[in-house]
Order: C-alpha cells, then structure tokens, then sequence
C-alpha cells in the first residue's frame, strides 16, 4: 500500500468505516491510473459494503457543500489529493421503504372497514340526513300509489 500521509479534515462516521476508506483508498491510489477511477472504485466497494448511494468526490482542488446521512460522511487528504465520500440515499431509502410497503398492503387486498352501527351511509358517499331520509320514504309513497 501506498505510503502517502492521511490528514483526516472532517469525520462523521464509526473508527471501523474511517479505517475501511482508507485502506481502500490507499489501494484506489495504487490501482487506479486516475482520480475518476479512484472515485469510482470507492464508490463501487462503499455501496457493496455499507448499501448502495454513495458519493465520491476525488481531486486537488475542489469545494463541496452536501447533504449526507448521519454517520456517512468523510473528507480527509491522503497525500495532496482530497477524498470526500458520503451516503446521500435516505431519502431514496424511505421512498423506497414507502413503495415496498404499499406494493405489500396492495398484495394483501383492501383493508376491512368496520362501520359504526349507528351512521348510515348514501350510495353517494355522505352521511344521510333526516330529511334525505323523509324525502326517500315520500318518494317510495307516491311510486306504490
């Protein structure tokens, strides 16, 4: 591995994950014949090992301002080439979560409502009223007449 000093800038992610970019970023470095690549292959080992949308940002000079999940976010130097990599997929997440949810609810059938004994109900949708009631029973009257 590559022996190019580590200048953590910023950190918002467990020991065991800081030591896992690292590693693999000090093998990117090696590997890989360009920054795109190194971006790239860190990206691809990231999203096979902690879930999938990640981002990785790889270059020398560079400004960022990003959203990121809780505990998914780090941005440090390995020699003069900056790393940021974070997680930017909670809200795709809960989207999907939302989707996989209906799609099992909708599998199940239609939800069984339970009315209350005392409320009646039109064909129409509305609760009928006394006088929608009276006018019903004068109508049936004079059609038997």
């Amino acid at each position: 591995m590559t022996d190019l000093p580590v200048a953590i800038k910023k950190v918002d992610m467990t020991k065991k994950m800081q030591t896992y970019v690292i590693r693999a970023a000090k093998v990117a470095f090696e590997k890989c014949t360009s920054q795109e690549e190194i971006a790239a292959y860190l990206k691809n080992r990231f999203n096979r090992r902690f879930e999938p949308m990640w981002t990785c940002i790889v270059g020398t000079n560079f400004g960022a301002y990003v959203s990121y999940e809780s505990r998914r976010f780090i941005y440090f130097y390995l020699g003069q080439t900056g790393v940021l990599l974070f997680r930017n997929g909670s809200i795709l997440h809960d989207i999907q979560m939302y989707l996989k949810s209906s799609a099992e609810a909708k599998a199940k059938g239609p939800r069984k409502r339970k009315l209350r004994p005392d409320c009646k109900f039109a064909l129409a949708g509305g609760p009928k009223k006394e006088k929608d009631e009276k006018k019903e029973d004068e109508e049936e009257e004079e059609e038997k007449e």
